[in-house]
């Protein structure tokens, strides 16, 4: 039988670090918006938005 590890899968090979983030009001609904029209997560719309910088 397989052993399963705690918490949520990993992204990659690599550990990830969990980094939190203050956002207004208004910067949350901007990302929530554009997170559904796109289909993604609140996460995956940051990441790429980081990727692209």
């Amino acid at each position: 039988m397989k052993k399963r590890g705690r918490g949520r899968p990993g992204r990659g090979a690599k550990p990830s670090q969990v980094i939190a983030l203050r956002l207004t009001a208004d910067e949350v609904s901007a990302l929530d918006a554009r997170a559904e029209l796109e289909g993604k997560s609140r996460s995956e719309v940051i990441r790429e938005a980081l990727a692209s910088a």
